[in-house]
């Protein structure tokens, strides 16, 4: 490939697309399964844009009733396309066009896997299975490696499943700073939102 350089880029950017693709499947498969699976009544919030995305669905169910119901994978669909559209410009800006461009594939295909993926009884039917056999704990770990997992993927082809990673990865680029408390401080607050709400 180091004599055809067409052909290199053509590889690379195929093998970055198909990563991207992996790690994308992998969230939506945890946010379906386990973090918020149909037959379970309890959900789970993961953090950054994907926790709230998932706030403002529930927050959109409390409001509107059982009318808005059908439509919960929509709505978080359409808010974590919209929460991460500055984040891109923001990485557009400050980090490069190739980081953004990927970063933008993986927040799409993530809304439209979190869409379809609810379709496939396996997904379901695992969330549930997995809740009645292992618990609450259970779903948290198997939620907790694939969002982890996800986000993985994403950094080692130097892409990202956007929103909070956008945000460490720009600033693990310009300082050299921790950002986990940081993301651990927001993670916090859209936990503690989300489970006043559960409580209605």
């Amino acid at each position: 490939l180091l004599d055809h350089i067409w052909l290199k880029y053509i590889v690379e950017y195929a093998v970055a697309l198909f990563m991207c693709a992996m790690s994308a499947a992998v969230f939506a498969a945890g946010l379906v399964s386990f973090l918020s699976p149909t037959g379970v009544d309890l959900s789970f919030v993961s953090g950054g844009v994907s926790g709230v995305s998932q706030t403002i669905s529930l927050a959109a169910s409390l409001i509107f009733g059982g009318s808005v119901e059908p439509y919960r994978d929509i709505i978080y669909s359409v808010f974590y396309i919209v929460i991460n559209i500055p984040i891109v410009i923001l990485a557009f800006r400050k980090i490069g066009v190739r980081f953004s461009v990927f970063t933008l594939i993986n927040v799409a295909l993530v809304s439209i896997f979190a869409s379809t993926f609810r379709l496939i009884p396996f997904l379901n039917d695992l969330g549930t299975f997995v809740h009645e056999n292992g618990g609450m704990l259970s779903r948290a770990l198997f939620a907790g490696i694939c969002t982890g997992l996800s986000s993985a993927i994403a950094f080692k082809y130097e892409l990202s499943a956007g929103g909070a990673d956008v945000i460490a990865y720009y600033v693990s680029l310009k300082k050299s700073t921790q950002t986990g408390k940081y993301m651990m401080m927001i993670n916090t607050g859209i936990i503690l939102i989300y489970g006043f709400l559960m409580a209605f």
